[in-house]
């Protein structure tokens, strides 16, 4: 992996994180906006190009990690890591792919490792918690692989707690490491259909 000094810029598993900036709002909101998006989140209601703009606003930059996922030269999807809390070592994790043709392949779980990387490494992350809809299965099988585990009391919670710890996560994900280090079969992409890569739910 590589990242940037001001950790702007990270670059791994086939796929770059760009920090978010002001210049991509609009196109963040309108893939937020899309109902193939937004059915897996929280709060579906519509935003406004000035609610947008206030929710960046208030983003704090040692709090709030966002990032724009890059593949093959395009834009396809937003990554984060939000609220984070130096004392608790902790921070909510989240993504979407905006490209739903990006959904069945491993484009999803590269830019995962990606972020989940650089939290757990340059970030100082001892926990990664994701909140995510008890009807999602898809979400909630691709939780599993990374190594998350359902927190406590979460019967019967609609959009439930899971939590990530540091051993779980290096753990579980060592064959998807291996998967991209290896070198691919011959014309294999990472949007080549492997499994389910709907991720967190999320706002942005």
């Amino acid at each position: 992996m590589t990242a940037s000094r001001s950790g702007d810029r990270i670059e791994a598993h086939g796929v770059v994180l760009r920090r978010l900036t002001a210049v991509d709002i609009e196109m963040v909101r309108q893939w937020r906006n899309d109902p193939a998006v937004s059915r897996f989140m929280a709060a579906r209601e519509n935003i406004s190009p000035e609610m947008q703009a206030r929710w960046f606003a208030g983003l704090d930059p040692a709090r709030q990690y966002f990032y724009v996922v890059e593949y093959g030269g395009r834009d396809v999807g937003l990554v984060n890591l939000k609220n984070l809390d130096p004392v608790a070592r902790s921070a909510e994790g989240g993504i979407y792919l905006a490209d739903q043709s990006l959904r069945d392949g491993l484009v999803g779980m590269a830019a995962l490792l990606a972020m989940y990387d650089h939290g757990f490494g340059a970030l100082g992350l001892g926990t990664i918690s994701a909140h995510i809809l008890d009807d999602n299965p898809r979400a909630l099988r691709f939780n599993q692989a990374l190594g998350f585990r359902i927190a406590p009391a979460q019967q019967g919670v609609r959009n439930q707690l899971h939590l990530l710890a540091q051993a779980d996560y290096f753990a579980r994900t060592a064959r998807f490491r291996a998967l991209f280090a290896a070198p691919p079969p011959s014309g294999a992409k990472l949007s080549d259909s492997a499994q389910p890569q709907e991720g967190h739910n999320d706002q942005g």
